[in-house]
């Protein structure tokens, strides 16, 4: 829905911009006839033509031609333009709490939709009732009867000899429902002749087939259905209603001075008009007829005052005067474009040196604005192109424009939950928010992604991908959802690789005290003892038991309860893999080793000759005093430690560089690690949890230089694993 307004809203866009460059070229049109009115009205016909044609072709012009801008954008306007994009999404901004325009309820935004009905209404209708028209003047032709009179075919050939139209020259036919004479067609043209025409002198015969072969020759049907078929399009706009009057008013003039130079009386000619004109009595012909349009009076009139002979034709200099100052003319009114230039996207966005993510492949996050345009052109050309979606999901991600980042992501989810736009770093990262600033928005994408998977039973890439979207949200939704993938692709390795991950995060904490959830580890190892799937249990006793484990003996005895719950662990995993399956030797060799039926696997024989001496090295007796098992430095022990109590132990803090991009667009809120200090009290490695883009890297780089007091256990500093809170606020 939400497209579909966007869609008409822009053509709406389009119509309005078109419409008043219509405006200032029919003006420019006007005050050139006004300036030309002591020529003929061949020659301002012309003009009118020329004006009619440029119409048509503005839009063509103002899609193909580039534009041009009066202003240009100067850095502190480029900071401004980017700010709207930049404004978290869903940040409410009045009193009645309206969200974001990027996410503005869809019945505010869908008011296009009816204008855009009421307009094509009218157009449709304006367009059925010309094409009515002129089918039914066609009709009434062919049904009238051919006329094959002598008389009128010798005049009609000497006529179309002096106006230079030759051969073959139109059909002559008579129609009873028209009263008045009138051509229609171009190539194929007829002159319709009413039923009395027997009765007409020759004065009278010869200027009517003047008139209305000079519409055949000059092309006036045409002319006037295009300028009825513009009429109905812009039906809004005045300016076509003027021009299509202005062609057949300037058309009739036209013709009635070729009809008086073949006839040569000009009051016998007006005289002509006149029965015409009464005959007519308001009739509707949707031909050239003779007596057509309003200002016959007028006409009339001219014709008495010999205004047609004064009147000057255009020369072959001033047609290409006119031409030389209309294609100016038609550029500008193409090309301007009102302000100033507008601000690429990525304008005035500087990517720091310091980037938390650096490691992640992020597709199209170095791009250029130019670049991105390019890809946007492409994807409205083939909304398909998922290598285009991609670059710019990274991109936009990358110069946080959350707006655009959130519109492709959510196209990609809804149309593409399949594609492997899902495994980059932009549309992963949407699981930790990622650019989403509210609740209402987050729920979105996790409905979407809950719909998605319902309606993808057995895809396995779809349950993946939403699974990895859920592993940070919801873990037993996660899990789920692999079990899911599992089901639906057996041979595939990758659901059984994310479950056994999963597993081992939730199991570790039973030998690794310090992350305080023994309990949750113990129900999570009873979970996985009660599953049914051999598959997935030996996964998760691979996982939780490495190698090394297998084949330790010896043991500080620091860390021997900590072994000997992880071995007991492992011992009940791959019990419970062998009762499932048991021709699994991997599991069942593993259970060996750990009861102790058979010995450990031995290094490879190249490991056992990279740590033996070299064969020229003849090693030497040791003396027995130095043969002690304690010739290595032990790691230091390690403890998490809250956040608040650590905080009391910091002794040299930094504040933050509140990034002047986060500033401007009023970004603020509370950037999370996680922290691992040395025993010296030096932050050794932290771990972002949560915060926003703009304000990760100035936080890390205040967090880098944090000191704190070391940490004593028995008298030993130790490591320790905090959590550090680095907030900004908007001042």
């Amino acid at each position: 829905m939400n497209e579909l307004v966007e869609t008409v809203k822009s053509g709406l866009t389009i119509l309005a911009d078109v419409s008043l460059r219509t405006a200032a070229v029919a003006l420019a049109g006007w005050a050139v006839l006004r300036l030309m009115r002591g020529r003929s009205a061949a020659a301002r016909h012309a003009v009118c033509l020329g004006v009619l044609a440029g119409l048509f072709l503005l839009p063509v012009m103002r899609m193909a031609l580039p534009g041009v801008y009066l202003e240009k954008a100067s850095a502190e306007d480029a900071a401004a333009a980017v700010m709207p994009q930049l404004q978290p999404l869903g940040v409410h901004t009045g009193a009645a709490g309206a969200t974001n325009v990027a996410l503005r309820d869809s019945r505010i935004a869908a008011w296009p939709l009816p204008l855009a009905a009421a307009y094509l209404v009218v157009a449709v209708t304006l367009l059925l009732r010309s094409a009515l028209r002129v089918r039914r003047a066609w009709r009434n032709a062919e049904a009238g009867e051919v006329i094959r009179d002598q008389r009128v075919s010798q005049l009609l050939s000497e006529v179309s000899l002096r106006q230079g139209r030759g051969f073959p020259p139109p059909g002559l036919r008579e129609c009873a429902t028209s009263g008045v004479p009138h051509a229609l067609g171009w190539r194929h043209a007829v002159i319709v002749l009413p039923v009395g025409w027997r009765a007409w002198e020759e004065f009278r015969l010869r200027a009517v087939l003047a008139h209305e072969l000079a519409h055949i020759r000059r092309g006036d049907w045409a002319a006037l259905v295009a300028a009825s078929v513009y009429r109905s399009l812009f039906w809004f706009h005045p300016a076509a209603w003027w021009l299509e009057r202005e062609l057949a008013s300037l058309a009739e003039e036209a013709c009635d001075a070729c009809a008086l130079a073949e006839s040569g009386d000009d009051r016998r000619y007006a005289a002509v008009l006149l029965d015409f004109a009464m005959i007519m009595n308001g009739e509707a012909v949707p031909a050239t007829a003779m007596a057509r349009g309003s200002k016959i009076g007028g006409r009339i009139e001219r014709i008495l005052a010999g205004g047609w002979k004064h009147a000057r034709p255009l020369g072959p200099k001033a047609l290409a005067a006119l031409a030389a100052c209309t294609l100016p003319l038609m550029l500008g009114a193409a090309m301007f474009r009102s302000g100033q230039e507008p601000v690429p996207l990525s304008a005035g966005l500087e990517r720091s040196e310091l980037d938390p993510l650096s490691h992640r492949a992020i597709p199209g996050a170095r791009m250029s604005a130019t670049e991105a345009g390019e890809l946007e052109a492409r994807l409205n050309r083939n909304p398909e192109d998922l290598d285009a979606r991609a670059r710019l999901l990274g991109y936009y991600y990358s110069n946080a424009l959350a707006a655009p980042w959130l519109a492709h992501l959510l196209w990609a989810i809804d149309h593409h939950p399949e594609a492997a736009i899902h495994d980059t770093y932009p549309s992963w990262v949407a699981s930790s928010r990622g650019l989403i600033a509210d609740d209402a928005t987050f729920s979105r994408v996790q409905d979407l992604w809950r719909r998605k998977a319902a309606e993808n039973p057995a895809n396995a890439e779809v349950l993946l991908h939403a699974g990895q979207f859920f592993e940070r949200i919801d873990r037993a939704q996660a899990k789920r959802l692999y079990f899911a993938a599992r089901a639906a692709a057996p041979e595939d390795p990758r659901p059984l690789r994310l479950l056994s991950s999963q597993a081992w995060q939730e199991i570790t904490p039973l030998w690794q005290r310090f992350l305080n959830r023994e309990a949750e580890a113990k129900q999570a190892l009873q979970d996985a003892l009660n599953s049914r799937d051999g598959g997935y249990v030996g996964a998760v006793a691979a996982a939780v038991c490495p190698p090394s484990l297998l084949s330790r003996t010896n043991v500080d005895p620091r860390f021997r309860a900590s072994y000997e719950s992880q071995k007991s662990a492992c011992l009940s995993l791959y019990a419970r893999a062998v009762e499932l399956d048991g021709s699994n030797r991997e599991w069942s060799n593993s259970l060996a080793i750990l009861r102790g039926q058979m010995p450990a696997p031995q290094p490879h024989p190249a490991v056992q000759a990279a740590k033996s001496p070299a064969p020229s090295q003849s090693p030497q007796p040791e003396p027995a005093a130095e043969v002690t098992p304690a010739a290595a430095p032990k790691p230091p022990m390690r403890i998490s430690v809250g956040g608040q109590v650590q905080q009391s132990q910091l002794i040299t803090s930094v504040e933050p560089e509140y990034p002047p991009l986060a500033r401007q667009a009023r970004i603020s809120g509370v950037v999370k690690f996680t922290v691992v200090l040395n025993p010296e009290g030096g932050v050794s490695n932290l771990t972002l949890v949560s915060g926003h883009p703009l304000l990760v890297p100035a936080a890390m780089e205040a967090v880098r230089q944090y000191k704190y007091r070391p940490t004593l256990l028995n008298g030993q500093p130790v490591e320790v694993v905090t959590t550090v809170e680095v907030p900004f606020t908007d001042r």
